[in-house]
């Protein structure tokens, strides 16, 4: 197997183990506090996904057009990052 696939492969190995950790965490705790851990992740997440975040700028750029600065179609990017991160921790609740 070359290095690279090597490496790919434990990159996604490591992605589903860190998925199960925090699937385990969010189903032990309350709701108010799973979805604290949530908004906390998608803010992380807005700020790693630096491609992702670009590109829901641009179709919010296009939803929008003029009727939004830059900054307040960032902010909306960003913001949708943490609304899924939440919607994530509330649905892995659910029994």
């Amino acid at each position: 197997m070359s290095r690279r696939k090597i490496i790919k492969k434990i990159r996604v190995e490591t992605a589903y183990v860190i998925a199960c950790l925090i699937i385990g965490m969010l189903r032990m705790l309350p709701r108010r506090a799973a979805l604290g851990f949530g908004s906390v992740l998608g803010r992380i997440i807005s700020y790693v996904a630096v491609k992702d975040v670009k590109c829901a700028a641009d179709h919010l750029t296009l939803a929008f057009g003029d009727e939004k600065t830059d900054a307040e179609i960032i902010r909306m990017a960003r913001e949708t990052f943490r609304q899924i991160a939440m919607n994530f921790a509330d649905t892995v609740r659910i029994r």
